[in-house]
């Protein structure tokens, strides 16, 4: 009887510990991403260009000729990449302009 007392004293501690140290932590705030549409960047004339969202006309028209990218990035261009904010749009068009 007197290990059984032992293990669920024991037990009920251990669970207490960990309650504990879980209520006393510190939350990491959430990461707020933006959800709505920056701009998108898509093929253009047959080049890399940047786009309001709901545009037809380009806003910028890069010199890097979409069919001297590889097939995924020329893929890619055709769908429309949709970006979320202006730092991702700086990315973006590094990845596919450089």
């Amino acid at each position: 009887m007197k290990g059984w007392m032992l293990w669920a004293v024991t037990a009920v501690m251990v669970t207490a510990a960990v309650t504990g140290a879980l209520l006393t932590a510190t939350p990491r705030p959430a990461a707020t991403e933006p959800t709505e549409v920056y701009r998108v960047v898509r093929e253009w004339d047959g080049r890399v260009a940047v786009f309001l969202p709901q545009g037809n006309t380009p806003e910028a028209v890069y010199d890097t000729w979409v069919s001297s990218l590889p097939e995924a990035d020329r893929e890619r261009l055709c769908e429309g990449v949709a970006v979320y904010s202006h730092s991702a749009l700086r990315e973006v068009l590094e990845d596919y302009t450089s």
